[in-house]
């Protein structure tokens, strides 16, 4: 914060007069498919009523963000906050905003990887024995069809 490392050691806290933080063990892992793993995770409480919980892995960040709808509106991954779900697409998301964080305004100084838009997979291009076994771990970790759209 400011130049200074915070929640340098597991669990602690950290607060200041806008936010506060805490690291410690999360009694559920935001992706649902690690459920029964012991996460270490961050909350973090700002201002408006925003709450941000991330979930670090070795390869990726698993990232919630929880807000009240804003007064102007808002957009994002998971759609417009409208309450309508057909404008939620994929494709129509894309349609009104980039989905990538340009370098600009990137917190990491080089890209970790390809850098290619990402092709959408459909379900029936699933080779028959790799979606038998990811069915089989979804059901023994009790994750649901949506949940298992983002895995």
């Amino acid at each position: 914060w400011d130049g200074e490392p915070i929640l340098q050691s597991f669990p602690s806290e950290w607060a200041h007069e806008l936010v506060s933080a805490r690291y410690h063990e999360l009694l559920e892992p935001i992706d649902k498919f690690w459920s029964g793993t012991p996460v270490h995770g961050t909350e973090f409480e700002l201002p408006l009523g925003m709450r941000l919980i991330v979930n670090r892995w070795d390869q990726h960040l698993d990232l919630m963000v929880t807000m009240r709808s804003q007064a102007c509106g808002q957009d994002g991954h998971c759609g417009n906050f409208n309450g309508d779900d057909q404008d939620d697409t994929t494709n129509l998301i894309k349609a009104r905003m980039e989905l990538r964080v340009s370098q600009q305004e990137s917190l990491f100084p080089t890209p970790a990887g390809d850098e290619s838009e990402p092709r959408e997979m459909k379900l029936d291009e699933c080779a028959k024995e790799v979606r038998a076994e990811a069915e089989i771990a979804c059901k023994e970790k009790n994750v649901d069809s949506l949940s298992a759209a983002f895995l």
